[in-house]
């Protein structure tokens, strides 16, 4: 959602992935994929206005000096470095949500009525089968992953 929400805002968006998740990323409205598996995206990078980690530990550490003076770094796995955003010149924020059946209601309202794509964004799988999980594990989707339990 991420890239659809800054694309249309009209960001020039750098996302990282696998390569087999480019043509997705893309249609969803990255302007540039960098294959994590092959490449530092901070080789690929640099000066730029914004970094959204989801990710954390090493990522998040390689991406303070990616953001140019001025810009913003939000994260959501960990609190980020205070001493290595004043050190880049740059602000931090620590994102961290109350999830909430009236909030995800509100988010799916607000994402249907605006035509995003989030069946992109999320993949269900039921497990009945061997090969549900295995495409569920073997990094095939892009997104969250739902795993979906029938009660018994």
């Amino acid at each position: 959602m991420a890239i659809q929400i800054a694309h249309k805002a009209g960001a020039h968006v750098i996302t990282t992935a696998q390569s087999k998740q480019r043509d997705t990323l893309l249609q969803l409205g990255a302007d540039q994929v960098i294959d994590h598996t092959h490449e530092r995206f901070e080789d690929e990078v640099q000066s730029v206005d914004a970094v959204l980690d989801l990710v954390g530990g090493e990522t998040l550490a390689r991406s303070y000096s990616v953001v140019k003076r001025g810009g913003v770094i939000v994260t959501f796995n960990q609190p980020p470095d205070f001493k290595e955003c004043e050190k880049h010149g740059i602000q931090g924020f620590f994102v961290q949500t109350k999830v909430t059946t009236e909030g995800l209601d509100d988010f799916a309202n607000r994402v249907n009525g605006r035509k995003r794509r989030a069946a992109d964004c999320a993949h269900h799988f039921s497990l009945e089968s061997r090969n549900d999980l295995e495409k569920a594990t073997l990094g095939s989707a892009i997104g969250k992953v739902v795993f979906m339990l029938a009660a018994s």
